[in-house]
């Protein structure tokens, strides 16, 4: 059996294709399973944190409830750990074996995953800030710009 060389150089261009996209489509699933991670996690946030609930009465303001929310969030946070590590490996992998970078909104993910935790809390409190300041607005007749 004799394969020309032209048609070989194909078969291997279109396998070396099929590996690549297989790649981007491990990339893209482990990068929306990190996402969802972190939106649960902002989710989460967006209750933990909020300075209100030391004053909650009940439940809600003991001390039980901010140890839970401590397991809560570790667990979150080790998942997130857990999935930006997957992510990771894929990225390196697609980088060295066809130069590719991988990005998210315009943005290279590995450089995005290091800043996300640190990013979601500023708007998290960006967003109270804007909550507490609109009695104030409203008085002094001003528009804050958006966010």
């Amino acid at each position: 059996c004799y394969v020309s060389p032209s048609v070989l150089c194909q078969h291997l261009t279109h396998w070396s294709a099929l590996q690549a996209l297989d790649a981007w489509e491990q990339a893209c699933a482990a990068i929306e399973k990190r996402e969802e991670v972190l939106v649960e996690l902002q989710s989460f946030e967006e209750a933990a944190s909020d300075p209100a609930r030391f004053f909650a009465r009940g439940h809600l303001g003991s001390s039980v409830a901010r140890l839970e929310e401590a397991k809560q969030r570790d667990k979150l946070h080790q998942a997130l750990d857990q999935r930006g590590q997957e992510v990771s490996q894929i990225i390196r992998k697609i980088f060295s074996q066809y130069g590719d970078q991988v990005s998210y909104n315009g943005r290279f993910y590995q450089e995005k995953m290091s800043y996300d935790r640190t990013e979601m809390l500023y708007w998290l409190q960006q967003e109270r800030r804007k909550e507490v300041l609109k009695p104030a607005i409203r008085t002094l007749h001003i528009e804050l710009p958006p966010i």
